[in-house]
């Protein structure tokens, strides 16, 4: 790609934070896997609970799309950002005579998951896969993958320790010290995103809590990114979620008032399997169980099943006592944070639908982070003349029209817009003045009418 021109500059996008929680306060108290000095408040499961209207339910919704109008985007939560007060015609950029770039971002799965109390228990760590797309708009736009750097931050999260006890523990946990708010890529709250090869800029493994620095809980905060070249500015605003949550509810089966859920978990796994875990405490359940994501600290012991097919396949036929549907959620966040938040929730569609049994997630052939559903499978998205996911590649992986990432104009994976918070709306309603995919050609065209449009790679 030809190197841009010299006069070009800086953008900094300063995004809003609220949240996509259910309900509101302060504090986790009840999480099974919350210390108890971090503790702030109580609703019995430790979950996120600012309170949010969804949007679905009000008038700002057109009833046939589902898209929403700059109006249903709230403006009165803490750090609202300037484009985004008072609901005003300053957030429709959807003129042709726009901004020369857009910056358009989106999160790896839609929910990082986390554990607030790691004193007993590591299932997964902090570790938060954010990715951004920079584009010249023009007759032909282009993808912008050089010459420029692009930065990262979340205004208001400004650290993470002692929001959890991650790093107390980290030397026992992964043989490792962990420098402060560095996560296990070493990358911390803020910093550079590089480009990779599919031409986007991404950071992985930022090691964000739900935890403001007011001690306030958002599961759903924004990111703020700044691209810089020779000292000038460029760019339109736009809100990237970047989400995360230490809702985890092994209380509903395990503990008592005498005995943790990760002291009773400990104890169950030796009394099934021999082990001597409960007193081993800290415990890696990747140092014998493969876990992909956890990179080099998840490689496990071989021979050893995946830690996904060990959880699922453990759990499968004893959820019922859980009394959730579905009983994913008992699990992974849901219950109070939501995780499958977007179109499909729209549609009444579940955690099942995509990806089926727990029976199934525990196959023996699976590969867990690899073999996950896919928009383009024969019992999903079939259209002529359309492909979705590339060959090989998952959801975030893919690129189509013209080599833009199929999040960058879609959503993140189960915020896929139009979603049913607001939070995950403010992004494309910035950008083109109603919520939904990114379907305003003149987001990157500099024409109303670019001709026919090409959904393929």
């Amino acid at each position: 790609m030809r190197r841009l021109s010299a006069s070009i500059g800086v953008i900094s996008l300063i995004l809003l934070m609220i949240s996509c929680g259910d309900a509101g306060s302060a504090g986790n108290n009840g999480n099974p896997f919350e210390p108890a000095n971090l503790s702030q408040g109580s609703n019995g499961l430790g979950t996120s609970k600012n309170s949010v209207t969804n949007p679905a339910a009000g008038p700002a919704m057109d009833p046939v799309t589902g898209a929403l109008s700059a109006a249903a985007v709230p403006a009165s939560a803490p750090n609202a950002p300037a484009n985004l007060s008072g609901g005003n015609s300053t957030i429709t950029s959807k003129a042709t005579a726009g901004p020369k770039y857009v910056v358009i971002g989106f999160n790896e799965q839609g929910l990082n998951w986390i554990q607030q109390d790691y004193s007993e228990l590591m299932i997964m760590a902090p570790g938060n896969n954010f990715h951004a797309q920079v584009i010249k708009r023009g007759l032909a736009p282009k993808i912008v993958n050089t010459g420029v750097v692009v930065k990262y931050s979340v205004p208001g999260n400004t650290y993470s320790v002692g929001k959890t006890n991650f790093w107390d523990y980290s030397l026992n946990l992964l043989g490792v010290s962990l420098a402060a708010n560095k996560g296990l890529s070493n990358k911390g709250l803020s910093g550079k995103m590089k480009v990779t090869a599919n031409k986007d800029w991404a950071v992985l493994g930022v090691p964000l809590t739900p935890m403001l620095d007011t001690t306030a809980e958002n599961p759903c905060q924004f990111a703020a990114i700044t691209v810089t070249l020779n000292g000038k500015k460029i760019g339109a605003a736009s809100s990237p979620v970047i989400p995360v949550s230490w809702e985890i509810n092994c209380n509903l089966c395990h503990g008592s008032q005498s005995v943790t859920p990760a002291a009773d978990i400990l104890a169950k796994h030796d009394s099934a399997h021999g082990t001597n875990l409960k007193n081993s405490k800290p415990v890696r359940c990747a140092a014998c169980h493969t876990d992909t994501s956890l990179g080099k600290y998840g490689t496990g012991v071989s021979g050893m099943i995946n830690l996904s097919r060990a959880i699922h396949g453990s759990h499968a036929d004893r959820m019922a006592p859980a009394g959730q549907n579905p009983v994913c959620i008992a699990c992974h966040p849901g219950i109070s944070d939501l995780f499958l938040r977007d179109v499909h929730a729209t549609a009444d569609m579940t955690c099942t639908d995509c990806h089926t049994s727990m029976t199934a997630l525990a196959g023996s052939t699976r590969k867990p982070w690899v073999d996950e559903p896919k928009c383009g499978s024969a019992s999903c998205h079939v259209r002529s003349g359309f492909t979705f996911e590339q060959p090989g590649k998952l959801y975030h992986q893919s690129k189509g029209h013209r080599g833009v990432m199929c999040a960058t104009c879609h959503g993140a994976a189960h915020a896929l817009g139009p979603a049913i918070n607001a939070e995950d709306n403010a992004q494309a309603i910035a950008l083109q003045g109603h919520s939904g995919k990114i379907d305003t050609c003149t987001v990157c065209h500099t024409i109303a009418n670019p001709g026919s449009f090409n959904h393929n790679f």
